[in-house]
This record gives structure tokens, sequence and C-alpha cells, in this order.
């Protein structure tokens, strides 16, 4: 049999359960966040991806990825995009206040990671 390597250094059991609770609390999927986020949220742009942000005093940080069919044709192109900005923000965890929709461009897929990363924490320092 063959072992798997994971590349987090925690134990995988671990790693799935904390996955998942931060999954379900970050997660944005009311329709009326969405639309005050389309409405009241501020722009910020990157090469990689783009994102609208807006604070809340409430506490905690919700957010939802997004890859449209228009930029990525295949569904497995989509998925791979939206996994990448989604690991963005649990390996970083912004200390950030607020609602916030990553969308993904053409180059998400095919940049590299350590970029990703930079860009992202460069536009946290702007809000």
């Amino acid at each position: 049999m063959v072992e798997r390597f994971f590349l987090a250094v925690v134990p995988r059991e671990e790693f799935v359960c904390l996955h998942n609770q931060l999954h379900r609390y970050f997660r944005l999927n009311q329709s009326q966040q969405f639309q005050e986020l389309a409405k009241f949220g501020r722009l910020f742009k990157c090469e990689n991806f783009l994102i609208r942000f807006m604070p809340k005093d409430s506490g905690g940080l919700g957010f939802a990825v997004k890859a449209t069919k228009k930029n990525f044709k295949k569904a497995h192109d989509r998925n791979y995009a939206k996994r990448r900005l989604r690991h963005l923000v649990y390996i970083t965890k912004p200390q950030v206040n607020g609602h916030m929709v990553m969308i993904a461009h053409k180059s998400t897929i095919t940049s590299d990671y350590a970029d990703l990363i930079e860009a992202f924490n460069k536009l946290i320092k702007s809000w």
C-alpha cells in the first residue's frame, strides 16, 4: 500500500476538521449579502483576481469565491481557480472584519502561488 504525503504540517484529521469549520464559518451564501456587496462594496483589482470588499462592525470575515464560465470554459479549471483562491484566505487568515467576494481571472490558474499570496497581502494592506 502506498502512503500519501500531505503538504500540511498538521495531522490529516485535524486539517480536515479545521478546514470544514472554517468553510462553514466564512461562507457567504445569502443573496442579500451579495446584493449589499454589489451596492456598497469597494473594488480592489489585481492581475490575477479582483476583490469586492465591504467592512462590517460585527466582526469576522465572510467570503465567497467566483470563477465565471466566460473566463474558464472547463469546469475543472473553474474548480481549480476557486480552490486556489479559497486556500489563500485559509492560509493567510486576514484579520479584517467584513464581507468579500473574490473573482478569479484567467491568470489565476497559471500564475505562481507565491505571486498570488503576495498580491493578496498587498490588497489587504490597502484596505
